[in-house]
């Protein structure tokens, strides 16, 4: 095995953003929103996470994804759908996030917290913060989970099976971020409404972006599903949540 992948200096230039960008939000005096952003923002693990990168890229070439990189057909077409795809979703995320707090609008307990930002950090600090984040769960979930899941897998389905080792390393991949989500549901139902449950959330946005994300890495590279996920991001955490509050009041009065 060679210890240079293909497209290594593509997958340098995609760690050269993420460096800028972690400059940027220090500059800019942001920090992690939530407590599990702060180790993925640290400067060891985007080091330890670009290493594993690497080598992933070495074991994609042995999984038969080095090919898949160079995208099938025009590479301006699959931009053009991940920016769609992703813009798409993050105007759905809004529409879903502005219908809950209209249903509980009337709660003065409610309004009273329209002045926090949530989950989301404020701008401008959300621009190069969600940039750094997209190419961070891109290489997490895609380049090293989902190769290195449908390796695996494929000496279990049978090398001449390589779709189904990639769907089903896919589809377990994509459970990561809707988990917690759905074991919370899980834990709120009774055990008879549990195939509902997960029938809900397999069906659900979260789920189906990531199988998107992992279908755009496979057919035309890395750096598509970033740009799907960060166009998600950039209606979502950027135009949205970086002014949520202002949003809300303006649509909720």
């Amino acid at each position: 095995m060679r210890w240079k992948p293909p497209f290594a200096r593509s997958f340098a230039a995609l760690i050269a953003t993420m460096v800028a960008a972690r400059l940027a939000v220090t500059a800019l005096g942001a920090g992690p929103v939530i407590a599990s952003q702060g180790a993925a923002l640290s400067w060891p693990v985007l080091a330890a996470m670009t290493l594993l990168g690497w080598g992933a890229l070495l074991l994609a070439e042995r999984v038969g994804f080095a090919g898949e990189w160079a995208a099938r057909g025009p590479l301006g077409r699959w931009v053009a759908l991940a920016v769609l795809a992703g813009l798409t979703y993050g105007v759905l995320s809004v529409s879903g996030d502005v219908r809950v707090w209209a249903v509980q609008a009337g709660d003065p307990s409610v309004r009273a917290v329209f002045g926090t930002v949530d989950v989301h950090q404020r701008f401008p600090a959300s621009i190069p913060f969600y940039w750094y984040g997209a190419a961070f769960l891109e290489i997490l979930l895609r380049l090293i989970g989902l190769t290195l899941l449908t390796w695996l897998l494929r000496p279990v389905v049978g090398r001449r099976r390589p779709a189904i080792a990639f769907w089903a390393a896919s589809a377990v991949v994509s459970l990561y971020e809707p988990s917690p989500f759905l074991a919370n549901d899980l834990g709120a139902a009774p055990a008879a409404a549990w195939p509902s449950v997960v029938s809900d959330h397999l069906l659900g946005e979260l789920f189906l972006a990531n199988l998107l994300g992992g279908y755009l890495y496979r057919r035309s590279g890395l750096w598509t599903a970033v740009v799907f996920r960060y166009s998600f991001y950039l209606v979502w955490h950027v135009t949205y949540g970086g002014f949520r509050p202002d949003w809300l009041r303006l649509f909720l009065g």
